[in-house]
């Protein structure tokens, strides 16, 4: 997924700190992180939360909008974390129901998909290699 060229400073700092990838012999991609300590899953949050904030309502060219939530839902699924249309049913139930619960505690509509990318950018096939 490309999120573009501006990376806020707070995922610079984050990333920064944060133990590198392990390889497999001979794969060319990271399989897991070395570390995936509870200072890791900490500050996978805050790159998830901070992502969430420059990419969901995000103007008028953004790509997910809250007053679409069903379709951002969906390539939260099949884009972001990479799920097959064929075994997508559990996860958009899933973050379906993390979203209409989020509304439903009273956040916005906004802040209700904001914080449903986040669960999404947190799900094991992102955080334990990253796409």
């Amino acid at each position: 997924m490309r999120v573009g060229t501006t990376v806020s400073r707070t995922v610079q700092l984050v990333v920064a700190v944060l133990p590198s990838d392990q390889y497999s012999r001979g794969a060319e991609q990271a399989v897991l992180a070395n570390d995936p300590n509870l200072f890791f899953r900490t500050g996978l949050e805050n790159i998830c939360a901070s992502l969430a904030g420059q990419l969901v309502d995000a103007g008028s060219t953004t790509r997910w909008s809250s007053t679409s939530p069903d379709p951002a839902i969906a390539d939260f699924v099949h884009v972001l974390i990479g799920i097959e249309k064929a075994r997508d049913t559990m996860p958009l139930t899933i973050l379906q129901g993390h979203f209409q619960a989020a509304k439903a505690a009273g956040l916005s509509a906004s802040d209700a998909l904001k914080s449903t990318f986040a669960l999404a950018c947190l799900a094991p096939s992102v955080a334990g290699i990253g796409q």
